[in-house]
This record gives C-alpha cells, sequence and structure tokens, in this order.
C-alpha cells in the first residue's frame, strides 16, 4: 500500500492576475492534489504569501523525492514566483519540518533527499 506523502509550501508571488491559475496548474500537471491553500496580500499590496498543502496522487506516488523536485524546480520557473520555501514533509505519521529553509531550483533536490533520507531512517 502506497502511503500518503504531503508537502507544505510557502511561496511568495507578484500580484498578478494570472500567477495563481499559473501556480495550481502546474501543481495539477506534477501530479499533485491540493489539501490546502491559502492566499493572503502582504502590507504593500504588490505581492501574495501563499501556502500550498499538497499530496501525490495515485501513480505519482512511487518517487517522492523525484516528484517533489521536480515541482519545486517548476514553480521556481514561474515569471511570478519570488521563492519557494518548504515547510514541511508528511510521510505517513511522520513529520519533518524547516521552518527557515528558503531553497532555490538548485539546492531544492539536496533537500528533498536529504529530508527523505531522515524520515526512511526514523522508520528503521
Amino acid at each position: 500500500m502506497k502511503q500518503r506523502h504531503d508537502h507544505t509550501l510557502q511561496i511568495k508571488a507578484e500580484n498578478q492576475p494570472t500567477v495563481l491559475e499559473r501556480l495550481l496548474q502546474v501543481t495539477r500537471y506534477r501530479g499533485f492534489s491540493i489539501t490546502a491553500f491559502r492566499v493572503l496580500p502582504t502590507m504593500t499590496g504588490n505581492m501574495l504569501d501563499i501556502t500550498l498543502t499538497v499530496h501525490e496522487a495515485g501513480e505519482f506516488s512511487d518517487n517522492p523525492e523525484n516528484n517533489m523536485t521536480k515541482l519545486c524546480h517548476q514553480l521556481n520557473k514561474l515569471f511570478d514566483i519570488k521563492h519557494v520555501n518548504l515547510k514541511s514533509m508528511k510521510v505517513g505519521n511522520m513529520e519533518c519540518k524547516s521552518s527557515k529553509f528558503s531553497h532555490s531550483p538548485s539546492n531544492c533536490s539536496k533537500y528533498v533527499s536529504q529530508e527523505m533520507n531522515n524520515l526512511i531512517s526514523n522508520v528503521n
């Protein structure tokens, strides 16, 4: 039986009419279902603070590390997205958090790999 892999992303984006649509489209194309979504404008109103909780659905659940890396890379490529923080990952009943980790596409895979290894070693 496949375990459910939950991920919480904190995203900073420009307040543009199409930014939410693009964000949701990339998330869906990468095989993730959205379980929670919160959008708040910043004090100045020109940026958005977005909290997105997703889980991998169906056939995509076999390789959570690679799928999360691909999602991070794709979100970071969007023009109006300024940065993406991977806030927490949950596999089954185990959760790890990183409240201060802000990543770029170059180190997203390293972080996801490290966190998955930590979860696996805690299970064993």
